[in-house]
């Protein structure tokens, strides 16, 4: 362990380009300690709301813990949750000049409900997927092609994540 600290103690900076599935991962987190009277489901009472950078966006945010300045680059809808996605990049230091708009698509949404049953332990519940599992369009694909080498430039590593979304 100390090894390990001290390596990472030593960690020089790098630059780091992160093409991918940009994504928005929101928690639910509640009660769940009864049933709905018309299906017998859980209800969960929402205590709490959290956002996190998912997907592509959750490796930005471990390569700037690692020192690393990063350029993210991809693609999100042009909805509330791109927006709530590309403030989140930026107030951890990561660049979203390279990260486009694509006006036919939702922003990847993944939500997790999770509840505390019984005052236990909490588990996830139940997760909602919001996204589009259509090609990008080749007109937002040739405009990201189109900056993508000078992106390259600038780089010391390259890091491909693909959830296949």
């Amino acid at each position: 362990m100390d090894q390990l600290l001290m390596t990472l103690a030593d960690w020089k900076p790098f630059r780091a380009v992160v093409v991918g599935d940009f994504m928005l991962d929101q928690q639910l987190k509640g009660i769940a300690n009864r049933l709905s009277p018309d299906a017998p489901v859980p209800v969960l009472k929402v205590t709490e709301q959290s956002s996190n950078p998912g997907g592509a966006a959750n490796l930005c945010a471990d390569l700037v813990a690692l020192r690393g300045r990063v350029t993210a680059f991809g693609v999100v809808g042009n909805d509330a949750e791109g927006e709530q996605l590309r403030d989140g990049l930026r107030e951890r230091g990561i660049v979203t000049d390279w990260i486009v708009t694509d006006e036919t698509r939702p922003t990847t949404v993944k939500r997790n409900l999770i509840g505390l049953a019984q005052g236990r332990h909490a588990q996830k519940m139940f997760r909602l997927d919001f996204e589009s599992n259509e090609p990008i369009s080749t007109e937002i694909t040739d405009q990201l092609l189109a900056s993508f080498d000078a992106l390259l430039e600038d780089a010391d590593i390259v890091c491909i994540e693909d959830y296949n979304k």
